[in-house]
């Protein structure tokens, strides 16, 4: 059965995760195969792919475990509403590209900051790429989901776009809105959230549209490990 939307808007968001050390956690590879999400039922946008970014796929990934929890997810849904994806399973050369841009553009604001600054800032947004089997990007495991909702079709005012990259971005930005547009933010990002953590998804606390199940930044904290590597298997 579909949820009250009224209950989900009165519940505020949980604090913030602490993400501290999330490579660290260990991972037990499930060999979980990939599954296409427009193959099972989803509104899909391949963003990178339309911007062209080298490597990027026309295709849209993730573990069949994610597709089937996001499945249980949209069931939660309030009649009309619907996920739109943007982004799931991400090559590592999409994830350098992406990473080597943002951090462009910071050295272009923040000429004064050091290649090391520079490095670590970029990772608020973009985590680092990384060919060690201990510490794939999020994106690189087919566990991360990027995406937001849409009613009769239409993506909901969640605050920012995609890929927005300051402090309005943050899950809990607009938890204080008293009235107007804010407070119609406000309340789908709590129909988001509610919606995905109550089938095992796990918000990254700096960028509302990013979800997870099963890899690192996932599990840090749980005292379980990760059940999603580095996809290593060709998907071109």
């Amino acid at each position: 059965m579909p949820v009250s939307i009224s209950h989900l808007f009165e519940q505020p968001l949980p604090p913030p995760r602490d993400l501290e050390g999330w490579y660290r956690v260990p991972i037990v590879e499930s060999h979980e195969p990939m599954v296409d999400l427009e193959d099972a039922g989803f509104q899909v946008e391949h963003v990178y792919y339309r911007q062209g970014i080298p490597g990027s796929l026309p295709r849209c990934l993730a573990r069949e475990a994610v597709v089937a929890r996001l499945l249980q997810a949209r069931a939660l849904l309030p009649q009309g509403y619907d996920f739109l994806i943007w982004d799931a399973y991400r090559p590592l050369e999409v994830q350098t590209q992406l990473f080597q841009r943002y951090k462009a553009g910071l050295r272009e604001r923040y000429p004064f900051l050091s290649e090391e600054e520079l490095v670590l800032r970029t990772q608020t947004y973009v985590t680092l790429p990384s060919t060690d089997p201990h510490r794939p990007p999020p994106h690189s495991t087919g566990a991360a989901l990027d995406l937001t909702l849409t009613r009769d079709g239409t993506p909901l005012d969640m605050g920012t776009p995609f890929d927005y990259f300051d402090r309005e971005a943050d899950s809990h930005f607009f938890e204080d809105a008293g009235e107007g547009r804010e407070l119609q933010i406000r309340n789908n990002r709590r129909l988001l959230y509610h919606v995905l953590a109550a089938v095992g998804f796990k918000n990254y606390p700096h960028e509302w549209w990013h979800w997870s199940y099963g890899d690192q930044m996932a599990c840090v904290g749980s005292g379980q490990p990760a059940i999603y590597g580095g996809w290593r298997d060709q998907t071109r």
